[in-house]
């Protein structure tokens, strides 16, 4: 008895640090596809906010920025990262 309990111990300890390694992992990669500033624009204010539908996905794979072109333009972005594997067209 004592083995299958430490062996369902050890498994909880497996999969919540495999869980918290993800969880990390997800962040970092979100973070790296958000802007860390929107830049100054004439005659408007910038602003974002990012807020994930499912509260247990604590991150999503949706992005936004907006960027200055060469020519002097404004360009916005905003993608959407559904986590589906893209299918032919028939």
């Amino acid at each position: 008895m004592l083995d299958d309990l430490a062996g369902r111990a050890a498994l909880a300890i497996d999969t919540t640090t495999a869980y918290e390694q993800r969880r990390r992992n997800t962040e970092q990669l979100q973070r790296h596809l958000l802007p860390d500033a929107l830049p100054d624009w004439p005659g408007a204010e910038l602003t974002a906010a990012y807020e994930v539908a499912d509260d247990s996905l604590e991150v999503g794979g949706d992005f936004y920025d907006a960027v200055v072109r060469r020519d002097g333009a404004l360009a916005l972005f905003v993608g959407d990262v559904c986590g589906r594997v893209p299918r032919p067209r028939r």
